[in-house]
C-alpha cells in the first residue's frame, strides 16, 4: 500500500476514535456506547470524513441533541 493511502486511513481510524471520545464525554456514555452510535451515525451517512485534517463531523447539530443520541443507542 502507498504511502498516502496509510496516512489517509490512520487518519480515519483517529478520527473515529477523537469522535467516539467526543460522544462519550458529552453524552457521559461508555466506549461501547459511544462506538454504536458512530456505526448507526456512519450507516445512516449522519456524517462527514475530512481526509486532509482526520475528522468526523455530523452533517447537522440536531444530530448531537441527547434523545437523537438516545435513540441511535436503541437502534
Amino acid at each position: 500500500m502507498e504511502k498516502g493511502l496509510r496516512d489517509i486511513a490512520q487518519r480515519q481510524v483517529n478520527a473515529m476514535n477523537d469522535f467516539e471520545e467526543m460522544l462519550a464525554e458529552m453524552f457521559g456514555i461508555t466506549s461501547d456506547e459511544a462506538r454504536k452510535v458512530f456505526e448507526t451515525f456512519r450507516i445512516a451517512k449522519a456524517l462527514n470524513f475530512d481526509a486532509v485534517n482526520g475528522r468526523y463531523t455530523v452533517k447537522n447539530g440536531a444530530f448531537l441533541e441527547p434523545d437523537v443520541i438516545a435513540r441511535a443507542l436503541a437502534i
